[in-house]
């Protein structure tokens, strides 16, 4: 993702053009950054990361200054997509994924208050599924 004078309005783009591209990514460690650079090892592509940020404020105004392209899931910048202030690709060949969970140890009986907060979890990000604020399956608890 990225202004429009860096990203043309294609629907998808291989893994490799976006790495042509000058980059803001989240600091190295984080999860998102490790599975970028996951993929290009794995693609054999050098990343050109200019900028590397803690902050998603910042990136976001790094990627609105127009000084870089993002590879990050797009739910922080709907409103920037919408509005044409940003354009995404989907990346394909290779695609990147990332999964997320939340997990207890299941020989320990969970609080009612652990079990309320743990319910109005999975039902928040089964809304921001349902409502495309977030890409993947719907959440589901596994005994």
């Amino acid at each position: 993702m990225g202004p429009p004078d860096l990203v043309s309005p294609t629907s998808t783009v291989a893994f490799h053009t976006n790495c042509d591209r000058p980059l803001a990514l989240p600091r190295s460690g984080h999860d998102m950054c490790r599975r970028v650079e996951e993929v290009a090892r794995n693609a054999a592509t050098m990343l050109n990361a200019k900028y590397e940020a803690e902050n998603i404020n910042l990136l976001d105004a790094l990627i609105g200054a127009g000084l870089a392209c993002g590879i990050q899931p797009i739910s922080y910048w709907l409103g920037q997509i919408a509005s044409a202030k940003l354009v995404t690709q989907k990346i394909i060949s290779p695609t990147i994924s990332r999964v997320h969970s939340l997990c207890w140890l299941p020989d320990i009986v969970l609080s009612p208050a652990t079990e309320a907060i743990r319910d109005i979890i999975l039902a928040e990000v089964a809304m921001m599924i349902s409502g495309g604020k977030l890409s993947g399956r719907q959440p589901r608890l596994i005994d």
